[in-house]
């Protein structure tokens, strides 16, 4: 059956409840849905309720990003029940659709101070299997009473992945559109993205939205009264320095630091060293790299383990490989890999480049 709105004395029956989801996911700004089916579907315009403020704060790190959201909504007609859910979305990206979307990390939520529990609900997407579709949507559901002319402070917070491309640059994305059901413009909208480890970031850009960074170049934020939404949020960069190799910028950007040490990706390694991807192979139940290189013998780096193999020679690396919990790629200390096949590395902290050189001759 389709829903509709049937307020009984001033609420909204239970059989009729028309859901008015809070969209905060991958992300989203809460929208007005229905149910049917068992399955949430968008629908138009809320008839009484307005989004007064929309506070948006998200700490971004290099694989996933930390938000929390702060509502605040004023119901113009009568009391009433409405429900309010929170969606994630299914991933489009590298060929594949997720029909139905993962959940959220950690989400929790509350109205007026006071945390409150969810239901699930899917609106399933679809996949033509070539790439192509409609990723699906997760809604976290929970129902929300309003007197006639009250106001009501919704908060989320959650833990989301951020969206990669084989180049290496992420992004960080919030869909602003959906808030356009409520009713009317978004009274005062918020968003501010701060970098949660400044030193690593570069090559930052964004979409549609003319973001301010703060002066000392850890956050960007917009800000924007009576807005009609007609365009997400999409912050664009690279969670890296720029690696130069004997003087060429590298076709892949990223290095990460960490103190005085930089460390580099085990493909981005056998290429740069004369390999291919290829000649890179990974054992995931040992979690181990061997790389058979022509001009350099073969190397050995295990996750979780400083023992080593460099050119068939046995090193001991200052720290151990880490596993990137979004790719799955091995990250691999750089200096103690090529100072042993006679090159330097040097870290230009004030361009955020890290410098790859071999003495001339």
């Amino acid at each position: 059956m389709m829903w509709r709105w049937l307020p009984v004395h001033g609420v909204v029956a239970a059989w009729s409840v028309v859901l008015v989801l809070v969209a905060c996911g991958a992300s989203a700004d809460d929208s007005s849905v229905s149910v049917r089916g068992g399955l949430v579907s968008p629908m138009g315009e809320h008839p009484s309720v307005v989004m007064e403020r929309c506070i948006v704060n998200a700490d971004v790190y290099p694989d996933h990003s930390q938000v929390r959201c702060e509502f605040v909504f004023h119901n113009t007609g009568r009391a009433q029940t409405v429900a309010m859910g929170f969606p994630a979305f299914g991933v489009e990206s590298q060929g594949r659709v997720e029909v139905k979307a993962p959940p959220l990390s950690d989400f929790r939520t509350w109205v007026d101070g006071r945390e409150v529990r969810t239901q699930v609900r899917h609106q399933l997407g679809h996949s033509t299997g070539w790439g192509e579709g409609e990723p699906g949507i997760r809604w976290y559901v929970k129902w929300v009473w309003f007197g006639r002319d009250q106001r009501r402070v919704v908060q989320a917070s959650y833990r989301q992945l951020n969206g990669d491309s084989t180049g290496g640059e992420r992004s960080f994305p919030y869909t602003i559109t959906s808030g356009a059901s409520w009713l009317g413009p978004i009274g005062h909208l918020l968003v501010t993205v701060r970098w949660a480890e400044p030193w690593s970031w570069s090559e930052v850009s964004h979409r549609y939205w003319q973001f301010r960074p703060s002066a000392d170049g850890s956050r960007l934020s917009w800000e924007g009264k009576a807005v009609e939404p007609q365009h997400d949020v999409s912050v664009r960069f690279t969670p890296g320095w720029r690696l130069r190799w004997h003087g060429q910028s590298s076709y892949a950007p990223m290095a990460r630091v960490t103190g005085d040490q930089a460390l580099i990706r085990g493909r981005d390694l056998a290429e740069l060293a004369g390999g291919r991807q290829q000649d890179k192979k990974f054992d995931p139940a040992t979690k181990t790299v061997v790389m058979s290189l022509p001009h350099h013998g073969s190397m050995r780096f295990q996750a979780g383990s400083r023992s080593a193999q460099v050119n068939g020679q046995a090193v001991t690396l200052p720290s151990a490989p880490e596993i990137d919990e979004r790719t799955r790629e091995m990250w691999i200390p750089l200096a103690p890999v090529v100072e042993p096949l006679g090159m330097t590395v040097t870290l230009d902290r004030e361009n955020k480049r890290v410098e790859v050189t071999q003495p001339a001759g």
